[in-house]
Formats: structure tokens, sequence, C-alpha cells
């Protein structure tokens, strides 16, 4: 699970501690989906491109994060690591922050409706979003 924290033209940013599974998974194997679903509107959207992990974080971002959000990123130990108790995290001086730039090029777009279900899929070309209707 990530939190976007912006988007410009087809690219979503993502903060994430550099030491996830995910970013050496990503380094690996770049290509990248996401699926946003709203259950009150019953619309879905999947998002396909990759994703290029910024090892070195740009301070300017660094510095527009709150203290508070910044602890997150400077845990001893990794996300995921077994700790005995909730209450027990501990925190060093080093900084384990990287930005995940999420490149997208295709949309899938489902509107999950009675009686017809309406999908439809683009995809990016020469900079120009061409789509079609598909079937559900």
């Amino acid at each position: 699970m990530v939190v976007f924290r912006g988007i410009t033209n087809n690219t979503i940013s993502i903060y994430t501690d550099i030491r996830t599974p995910k970013v050496s998974q990503l380094l690996l194997n770049p290509n990248a989906s996401v699926l946003f679903y709203d259950y009150k509107k019953m619309n879905q959207i999947q998002l396909t491109g990759t994703i290029e992990v910024e090892k070195e974080y740009d301070a300017t971002v660094w510095n527009s994060i709150s203290p508070k959000a910044k602890k997150d990123y400077t845990t001893k130990l990794a996300p995921g690591s077994v700790i005995d108790e909730p209450d027990k995290v501990l925190y060093g001086d080093n900084i384990n922050f990287c930005i995940l730039k999420f490149s997208f090029n295709e949309i899938d777009y489902l509107d999950i409706n009675r009686p017809y279900h309406t999908r439809a899929k683009f995809k990016l070309t020469n900079n120009e979003w061409l789509g079609n209707y598909v079937i559900p």
C-alpha cells in the first residue's frame, strides 16, 4: 500500500522507505500497475506503466515533510521487521527516504452499473491519449 504525494502529467510521485522489499523488486522489474476502486460509485481505474526509483532523495522534498512524517523514514529496522511491541520502534539518524516516480501510459476504466457496465481503455501514443470502449 502506498500514498500518492503528487501528480504531474502522467507521472505520480510516491514516498517510501528505500529498504522496503518493493524498492528492490522495482529495481529488478520496473513494470507496475495501480488500481483505484470506489465502492460507492462502483468505479475502477487501473493505471499501467513503469516506476523509477530515485535513490538520492531531493532535500527540498525532504524538508517539506512534517517532522512527524520524517520519523517514518528514520526507523532503525526496515519496514516489515518483526518487533515485540508496537511502541518499541527505535529511531536513528539515517534517512531512508526515497521517491518512486510512477509513469503510466495505459488507463483502464470500468464503471460497474446495471443494466450495463461501461469499460474504456486508453493508451498514451506520441504524447496523445487514444482510447476505445471495450467489452467489460
